[in-house]
């Protein structure tokens, strides 16, 4: 008895009877990306074809009394599967740009390289209950890198640090620097 209820649960519980469509998911990308509320998101631009959508890229506005902040990224592409799931693809490099413009000061602005090799997002599941699966084979942000071996500068990280431990007993040192451009 127990047999043919559990084969229909797993059965319908697959992404093949999902009817989800890209417009759907790409609905619920901006509703998440917005903190429900908190900040107004929107695409700066959308094609949309048979079975998938291509997103020009994505605005974020926040805005109060003293300050406003933009946050862009560049599109996407939501693809249909077969299966019932949506297959989205980033571009290898994804730049996310941060504008902050206070009242009655300079606006300034910062980009952070995001760089992946084999990202792959699949969405599935129903409107009411989306499941995520987001894998990919490297993940980076230029030269930041959680290995510290990339980031040794031979005089600064170990000629300056033995030398000072040695005669004073204090430890001073550095690594190779991170460019910023601001």
């Amino acid at each position: 008895m127990f047999r043919p209820i559990a084969i229909a649960s797993i059965v319908f519980a697959t992404p093949s009877f999902a009817d989800l469509t890209a417009e759907d998911v790409l609905a619920e990308h901006l509703n998440l990306l917005s903190g429900y509320g908190l900040i107004e998101v929107q695409t700066t631009g959308t094609t949309s074809r048979l079975d998938s959508v291509i997103v020009d890229g994505i605005l974020g506005t926040y805005e109060d009394d003293e300050t406003r902040v933009e946050i862009s990224t560049p599109g996407m592409t939501l693809s249909e599967k077969p299966d019932g799931s949506v297959q989205i693809t980033y571009p290898d490099v994804i730049e996310v740009t941060v504008t902050a413009s206070p009242k009655n000061e300079e606006t300034r602005s910062a980009t952070l390289a995001l760089n992946t090799t084999g990202l792959e997002h699949i969405v599935s599941g129903t409107l009411e209950n989306l499941t995520h699966q987001i894998a990919f084979d490297t993940l980076s942000l230029g030269r930041i890198t959680f290995n510290p071996l990339p980031h040794i500068d031979l005089l600064g990280t170990v000629i300056v640090p033995i030398g000072m431990l040695l005669m004073t007993g204090l430890v001073f040192g550095w690594a190779k620097p991170v460019p910023v451009n601001l």
